[in-house]
């Protein structure tokens, strides 16, 4: 016998009032199955249904990321690269124009408090700040110049010299004193030399000391590539400079200058200027202890007083 709809309407109400709980297990039971998919629904969002913004970008915005991406980087190897040896550089560039060429040094700098405290630097390489010319002094005359006030900036880092727009020498720099490789081209690129260099003389130089601690030393004989090529150092042991000059090919080139333990001009010699020439050296001028010049070769030679 079936029950007309309307009793059965009547029953169910009948139940929701003598059972309110019923009802309220029924909207909660919706509720979490809603909040599920929901849940559901946010997940999805998360994993599908955000845009592809490369493929969504335009053009003109995906070339404007490009360019602020490659300045991000600029800046990041232009902060490592003004660190050279764990210190910190400034930058500069030094212009020398004349009839027949044109040279660019482009170079990096420290303070000259940084100097190494050695009397053994033959050629500290360091800006002058007056004439904005890069130039070279022994320790002590480096030295002198500081205690005078003189604003000297020790060349320190990447240094690169162009001729007409080309590269014809490049090295580094160690608190002025040459290190590391060193390569010199001429005006077609092609490389003529490459030296290493340990703190301002060629890994290959054969150094002599005083003592066995090498502390002092006593001579430099600089040697480039089996040869004795360079410049040549006899030091005093009180580290004053006895004799200084070049070697070309194994054979002493050019001026020769001696000096006495007191750092007193002594003689200078003058050998030929090639190493293939055998002529004798000659003597051009003489001093004594006292600083006055005894001979002159200009002047007849001995000079009587």
């Amino acid at each position: 016998m079936s029950i007309p709809v309307k009793y059965l309407l009547g029953i169910l109400l009948l139940i929701a009032i003598l059972n309110p709980g019923l009802a309220q297990k029924k909207d909660k039971k919706d509720k979490e199955e809603n909040d599920e998919l929901l849940t559901i629904d946010e997940q999805i969002l998360e994993r599908d249904s955000l845009p592809n913004l490369e493929l969504e970008l335009s053009e003109e915005e995906l070339n404007l990321a490009k360019q602020e991406e490659n300045q991000r980087k600029q800046k990041k190897s232009k902060k490592k690269k003004s660190i050279y040896f764990g210190i910190k550089t400034s930058g500069g560039f030094s212009k020398r124009v004349t009839n027949s060429y044109t040279d660019l040094e482009i170079f990096r700098y420290i303070a000259s408090e940084n100097l190494i405290k050695d009397p053994y630097q033959k050629e500290i390489h360091y800006l002058d700040t007056k004439t904005k010319r890069i130039k070279t002094l022994n320790y002590h005359d480096f030295v002198a110049r500081q205690k005078k006030g003189q604003n000297l900036l020790l060349l320190h880092g990447q240094y690169i010299r162009y001729r007409d727009k080309n590269i014809r020498e490049e090295g580094f720099f160690y608190k002025g004193n040459k290190h590391g490789k060193w390569q010199e081209f001429d005006k077609n690129g092609i490389l003529l030399e490459k030296i290493k260099y340990n703190l301002g003389y060629p890994v290959e130089s054969k150094i002599t000391y005083y003592d066995t601690r090498k502390t002092k030393v006593k001579e430099v004989i600089p040697v480039m590539h089996g040869r004795i090529q360079g410049t040549y150092y006899k030091f005093y042991e009180n580290g004053v400079t006895e004799s200084s000059g070049k070697y070309e090919n194994n054979q002493p080139i050019g001026l020769w200058e001696y000096w006495f333990d007191t750092r007193q001009r002594f003689q200078h010699m003058m050998y030929p200027t090639k190493w293939w020439d055998d002529t004798k050296p000659v003597k051009l001028r003489e001093w004594d202890q006292k600083g006055n010049m005894t001979y002159d070769i200009d002047r007849g030679g001995e000079i009587k007083r």
